[in-house]
């Protein structure tokens, strides 16, 4: 390239590029992943933490097909309350829960778990035994 005078000139950018996607983590559901009967009346709270990503970066949590929405805080932090009515319209069962951040770049991260409904009342041990006769 060239000025106005025919002197040869150069230009120079540094350009950063992140093509390093956001490390998604994601606590156990209900402390063990299996909602029980006394938690399938309550809200659940489903959360986890995020490296590479910003505060206020959008966390999408999809379970049973139905997708909600948090952000991720100032600490990588991040957390959702599943309302008690729809934890209560979960019949018994295998269910995945999957996370997804997108941070400010476009790199997507991801990860998923099973949360289990069961809700059937545990067999006594008399009970058993009659079953067994």
């Amino acid at each position: 390239m060239n000025d106005v005078a025919g002197n040869p000139t150069s230009v120079s950018r540094v350009a950063l590029v992140d093509a390093t996607p956001p490390v998604v983590t994601i606590n156990p559901v209900a402390t063990d992943n299996v909602i029980n009967t006394p938690e399938h009346t309550q809200a659940q709270i489903i959360s986890g933490t995020v490296t590479g990503a910003q505060a206020g970066d959008i966390v999408t949590v999809t379970l049973n097909n139905s997708d909600y929405t948090t952000v991720v805080d100032g600490s990588g932090n991040w957390s959702l309350g599943v309302p008690a009515s729809v934890v209560s319209g979960l019949v018994d069962g295998s269910y995945p829960v999957s996370v997804s951040v997108t941070d400010r770049a476009g790199n997507s991260g991801s990860q998923s778990l099973t949360v289990t409904v069961n809700t059937a009342a545990p067999l006594s041990a008399l009970t058993a035994l009659r079953a067994m006769m």
